[in-house]
């Protein structure tokens, strides 16, 4: 029982040193991707907001990097950005005109999971016709889930 028990602590030490080299890593790929982002660098932008969003879960300081990360061209950004963005407001808000913004930045710029967020919000406005033509755009882009809203719509 005092071997199992020594063992045991043993691999918990081990685990706790090694777990904070991990840390101390994960701090300098921050304060690279910050200082990147900072530089312009649109990739570094998007990485944090991804980081932001999904270890710290903190979607607001996400949400400033994806929209930094938009406004450097980065289309992800932009697509994420106009989630994030929409799920703020409510319906005909100024956050989903913001959403709109930045999801049609990426849809022109052919990312279709952009065009079918454009689809969604204009059916959960109300405007049929306009999600249509959001959710074809984002069929001929090869988005599945836009080929899918447009048959059903199109019934």
């Amino acid at each position: 029982m005092k071997k199992i028990s020594t063992a045991l602590f043993v691999t918990i030490i081990f685990l706790f040193v090694s777990g904070n080299n991990v840390w101390a890593d994960d701090d300098d790929i921050v304060r690279s991707l910050e200082t990147r982002c900072a530089e312009g660098d649109s990739r570094s932008c998007f990485l944090m907001g991804q980081r932001l969003r999904t270890v710290e879960l903190d979607n607001k300081s996400a949400l400033i990097y994806y929209v930094k990360a938009c406004e450097l061209n980065d289309m992800d950004g932009c697509n994420i950005g106009g989630i994030l963005t929409q799920q703020r407001g409510l319906q005909n808000s100024q956050d989903w005109k913001d959403a709109f913004k930045l999801f049609a930045k990426a849809c022109e710029a052919k990312h279709d999971s952009a065009c079918a967020n454009i689809g969604s919000l204009k059916y959960r406005e109300g405007r049929q016709k306009a999600a249509i033509k959001y959710y074809t755009m984002a069929c001929e882009l090869g988005n599945e889930i836009g080929c899918a809203n447009t048959q059903r719509l199109k019934r």
